[in-house]
């Protein structure tokens, strides 16, 4: 697994207004941390913040002990992200959608196809709650 370093930090730091894909895949590394972050949230504000240590956070995490609706959840903000394309608009992204998608298939190899499937995404509203206002 690759290994993200203070520099590739100091590089997602500096973004001012990052692509979509960048802030998809940091979003889904601060969700699989624990951090209860909404992606419609300032990047400026929070998420500059919440890079302080990341390198490190991520490199102390255990991916087994994630639970599976965080892993689902970091894996619908990352919808429609794939290697090449973040790759081509930031190494240090690319890096972060590494760690991110080895956290995600580590959490999905330990549960059944009927487990996920019923399982609700921390980043979604719980299913009654979603009828109640037509999502």
């Amino acid at each position: 697994m690759a290994k993200i370093s203070k520099n590739d930090m100091t590089q997602l730091k500096s973004f001012a207004a990052p692509p979509q894909g960048v802030k998809d895949v940091l979003y889904a590394a601060l969700v699989l941390l624990g951090d209860d972050i909404d992606a419609r949230t300032d990047y400026t504000r929070v998420i500059r913040k919440s890079l302080v240590g990341l390198e490190k956070r991520c490199e102390a995490l255990d991916a087994s002990k994630v639970p599976l609706n965080v892993a689902l959840g970091a894996k619908v903000l990352m919808k429609g992200a794939t290697s090449d394309n973040i790759k081509n608009k930031s190494m240090a992204a690319h890096l972060v959608f590494l760690w991110d998608q080895y956290v995600i298939d580590t959490v999905l190899s330990q549960y059944s196809e009927e487990e996920i499937s019923r399982t609700v995404p921390s980043t979604e509203k719980e299913p009654e709650v979603r009828e109640a206002i037509n999502l």
